[in-house]
């Protein structure tokens, strides 16, 4: 049923009652008045109280109400002696002798748990009902009769079922103490044993599993806890050896070995659903996933993400349900692991209430999707015998099917004010399931987990053991504070499993830390030490070389000595040479005024010479072979003619005679080499030999050219 709202009342049951007083319901879309005939209700529900909630007096007025009140002890007897007998018929008759012992044994202590342990804020889930009774020979229905043939053996077996029902879910060792004294009471008046020399092995509680007995699947004593442990570190390996698995970290001390028993018992029995209570970092969802493993089963968890809401809540059971009824082929056995971190909605765990109630989540599937499983699984139907094939008998079927094969896990922690309104609201979660409540780490305990640490880190082999002992003492010393500071102050400080882990890493993290700090310091220091080494040899072997160098130095500095006198006397001369160098350059002076002055002449002078070079290039422009054949033609040339010649031979450094001259002049090549003369490169020897001609008052091209045109333009 849903919450009451804020008048206290609540939808289905107020229209169930306005049915009854009116006899329809209004169609709230066509607005119209919906009569319905020929109906009658026949309603059902749990005595108000434990979590149940009071329905309203204005309905229950409307009903013929029938109590039904619990069995009395002689009718509980009758009908758990019925059930145990009934397994036992095949057994040793002094196994079936222990019937009617069993079953009384049974009920006085569930009537003795039921008055003593009563439950209160602290301890809220202490609600005992029929069911518990059932569990226990739900348990020892378990027994195999070619191993339990003695009567000890199946008293053992019931101590075993006893506690496992209620003990285990009892939160403080005095409450356990007290338990196991009731049981101890009831093992002497009906079995004539003792409790300490029977149930117990070495002061512990006995274990039994069905997985370590190689040639038969049967659920019996561990004998060899070693063994046992052994086999469980096996299968963690291959556990998370399977990529397809998540990886566990999980230390296997004995507390959870305890632990992992019990959740593969309840697992393992049919319509077995385990409410595993205890503090984060405790192990719970660990011990459950490596149980489910043991038995080959197929796990789902939720992942909540962003925006999660109750249609992907829906669906994700939609995926379960029909794991469990028919697409699980091999693995169709399956556990739902669920948080409290996963109850983003409340209506999530409604849903697991009514799963864990009736099996069935009411309009988790449409109609159509109904249809498509009743396909699938009618095959199935049919090998089971069944030959009614009505809608309604085939989804029993199904929900039959997935009421057998799939277990509910539920992890909750007991801080807070959320577990014990989950208990009072939700009364499935206590009356239909098996707590199992995780206590406090004992010592051995936090010392195995921390040397399992500590084994991983760089330390001294030496040192882990009084390490481990020194986290231990830590941590209790924490929690021992923690309940004096709730005692004095009433101030709660809650000392859990994953503090205690995340002491172990922040302790390797900084021990990380600060090794590597100070390995970079030795680094560090140890460069500054090579450095200065380095620096040693370098300052010996420069003193040596220094050594050697001053010895050259001293030498040099003597030969400097010397030089220096030497450069003295050099310099005596070279201010001698100075001083005649100055004069010099005074005379250079001079000479320079007189020889610009000359440039100036000569400046002067070749531009008064321009225009008769320039007539001279005309006139040689004019020059062709009729002129030269003018000169050839002189048997006996002038004297004017025959000096220009003369000059015309010395430019071109030939000999200067008549027979030279006549031969140039046959030259063909003769005006061509005339024309092409470089004046300006004329050299000083020449200009010397040509003066004898060119300084003579007849050395006139005017003059020349009346004599003979060609010899004047030559």
């Amino acid at each position: 049923m849903p919450r009451k709202d804020t008048f206290g009342s609540q939808a289905p049951i107020e229209l169930i009652r306005q049915w009854i007083d009116y006899g329809s319901w209004y169609n709230r879309e066509k607005l119209t008045l919906n009569l319905i005939n020929d109906l009658q209700f026949t309603c059902a529900m749990g005595k108000p109280g434990g979590g149940r909630a009071e329905i309203s007096q204005r309905l229950m007025s409307k009903f013929h109400v029938i109590n039904y009140t619990i069995p009395d002890n002689s009718q509980m007897r009758r009908i758990y002696g019925s059930i145990a007998a009934y397994k036992l018929q095949g057994f040793e008759e002094e196994v079936k002798n222990l019937v009617e012992p069993m079953a009384t044994a049974t009920i006085n202590l569930f009537s003795t748990i039921s008055e003593k342990f009563l439950p209160t804020p602290a301890k809220s889930h202490y609600v005992f009902n029929m069911r518990d009774i059932s569990k226990v020979f739900q348990g020892l229905y378990r027994a195999d009769k070619g191993f339990h043939d003695m009567k000890e053996q199946i008293v053992q077996l019931w101590a075993h079922e006893v506690l496992r029902v209620f003990q285990d879910r009892l939160v403080c060792r005095e409450d356990i103490d007290e338990l196991r004294g009731y049981l101890d009471e009831q093992l002497e008046t009906h079995f004539q044993m003792s409790f300490k020399e029977y149930c117990l092995k070495d002061g512990e509680d006995a274990i039994y599993v069905d997985f370590l007995n190689e040639n038969k699947r049967v659920y019996e004593e561990v004998q060899d806890l070693s063994k046992l442990t052994r086999h469980l570190i096996d299968q963690l390996q291959k556990f998370n050896d399977d990529p397809k698995l998540p990886k566990m970290d999980l230390v296997l001390f004995k507390d959870a070995i305890y632990h992992i028993a019990r959740v593969y018992r309840v697992i393992t029995l049919k319509r077995g659903h385990a409410f595993l209570v205890g503090v984060g970092g405790s192990g719970r969802h660990s011990v459950t996933h490596l149980a489910s493993y043991l038995n080959n089963m197929t796990v789902f968890q939720v992942q909540v993400t962003k925006g999660y809401g109750v249609r992907d809540f829906r669906d994700f059971l939609k995926t379960m349900y029909e794991h469990a009824g028919f697409r699980g082929k091999r693995k169709k056995e399956s556990v739902f692991i669920f948080s409290e971190n996963d109850i983003v909605l409340e209506q999530f765990l409604e849903d697991v209430n009514n799963m864990l109630s009736s099996g069935i989540v009411p309009n988790l599937f449409a109609n159509d999707e109904l249809s498509k499983i009743r396909e699938d699984i009618r095959g199935e139907y049919k090998k089971e015998g069944n030959t009614l094939e009505t809608n309604d008998s085939i989804n029993e079927f199904f929900y039959s099917r997935v009421r057998d094969n799939l277990h509910v896990a539920l992890c909750m922690s007991p801080l807070g004010r959320a577990f014990k309104d989950y208990c009072r609201m939700y009364p499935a979660l206590i009356n239909n399931t098996t707590i199992d409540w995780f206590m406090k780490w004992p010592e051995d305990a936090l010392k195995e987990v921390a040397y399992k640490y500590l084994k991983s880190m760089d330390i001294d082999s030496a040192l882990k053991p009084p390490l481990a002992e020194l986290c231990c003492y830590v941590h209790v010393t924490v929690g021992d504070n923690a309940d004096y500071m709730l005692s004095e102050l009433k101030r709660t400080y809650h000392v859990t499993p994953t503090h205690y882990i995340d002491l172990l890493t922040s302790y390797d993290r900084i021990l990380r830390s600060k090794r590597r700090e100070i390995g970079d310091q030795i680094d560090k220091l140890r460069s500054g030490l090579d450095k200065l080494d380095d620096a040693r040899k370098q300052v010996e072997e420069m003193t040596v070389q220094s050594e050697v160098k001053r010895a050259e130095v001293s030498k040099e500095q003597k030969a400097c000595e010397e030089l220096m006198v030497e450069m003295s006397k050099e310099q005596s001369n070279a201010d001698e040479q100075m001083k005649i160098i100055m004069s010099e350059r005074i005379k250079i002076g001079k000479e320079k005024v007189e020889t610009e002055k000359m440039a100036l002449d000569a400046e002067k002078e070749l531009k008064k010479a321009e225009p008769a070079l320039i007539a001279a290039e005309e006139s040689l422009e004019k020059l062709d072979k009729k002129y030269i054949a003018e000169i050839k033609s002189f048997p006996s040339p002038p004297a004017e003619v025959e000096m220009v010649m003369y000059a015309v031979m010395v430019i071109l450094q030939k000999d200067a005679t008549w027979t030279t001259v006549k031969k140039e002049l046959a030259d063909p090549q003769f005006v061509k080499k005339i024309k092409e003369y470089d004046k300006d490169k004329i050299s000083q020897p020449i200009l010397k030999k040509i003066e004898k001609y060119t300084k003579k008052e007849e050395f006139d091209p005017v003059y020349i050219q009346k004599k003979s045109e060609a010899a004047g333009a030559l």
